[in-house]
């Protein structure tokens, strides 16, 4: 895997009658910055990130980045999950498949990752960050990893140093907070959005773990939810712009 990455940009305009988006990409956080300022109203802006691969990745235990291997990545993920499909679908196996179902795979893939500390993709992340949220840029991280991997990614993001303080603790206090106790938490695990057939996800300290199901479905429904609670009682601020 190249130590290469690229940040693809959903840039989303909201009101009370219509909602404009724009697709495209990054190859840097620097990049990203310059795009969410454009915006403008960053008050009313939410940046939403992935973790693995986009915002952290396990460190290269290779002798040079197009050498590593990072077990249990999002790299690896796809091709298990790929063997997995094709097992499922043809009968067709190999003996390189570790799992019987996406759920056991997701689990695998967490305890794989909880196994590594975590380095920035960029140095330039938490500065990025940092600029973003002393303006009112709120954070949100989207992770693939599931409810049982949420103390594995608290200490990895603990360990991630961003001026002073960690990682967790800026996001946590730039992040969505619901009026319960004023934190950015809901009570977890729960099914997002009463979605019937739906894996649970968790809500933690600025993070959502939704357990590999589709992050567009599962930010419409911590939305929803922030607006139902947050904004109906007069405890937040109404999003606009969403990165």
């Amino acid at each position: 895997m190249k130590n290469i990455f690229t940040l693809i940009l959903c840039c989303i305009t909201c009101t009370f009658t219509h909602a404009d988006s724009e697709l495209g990409k990054v190859d840097s956080f620097d990049e990203l910055l310059t795009i969410v300022q454009d915006q403008g109203a960053p008050t009313r802006t939410l940046l939403v990130m992935d973790n693995d691969a986009t915002l952290t990745i396990m460190p290269c235990k290779g002798t040079s980045p197009d050498k590593c291997q990072y077990l249990g990545g999002p790299a690896w993920y796809a091709w298990q999950k790929d063997l997995l499909k094709t097992y499922i679908n043809t009968g067709n196996d190999s003996p390189f498949r570790v799992a019987e179902s996406e759920t056991q795979l997701i689990e695998i893939s967490g305890i794989l990752l909880s196994l590594n500390n975590m380095d920035y993709t960029q140095q330039v992340v938490p500065d990025v960050l940092q600029t973003l949220t002393k303006q009112g840029v709120r954070l949100l991280v989207e992770t693939a990893r599931g409810t049982g991997n949420v103390a594995a990614t608290t200490q990895q993001f603990s360990t991630l140093k961003a001026h002073g303080s960690s990682l967790l603790a800026m996001i946590q206090s730039h992040a969505l907070h619901f009026p319960e106790k004023n934190i950015a938490a809901l009570p977890s695990p729960y099914i997002p959005c009463g979605i019937p057939g739906s894996r649970n996800v968790s809500y933690s300290q600025g993070i959502m773990y939704v357990a590999g199901q589709n992050k567009g479905v599962m930010l419409d429904c911590i939305l929803t939810q922030y607006t139902k609670q947050s904004l109906a009682q007069g405890l937040g601020m109404p999003i606009e712009h969403i990165i």
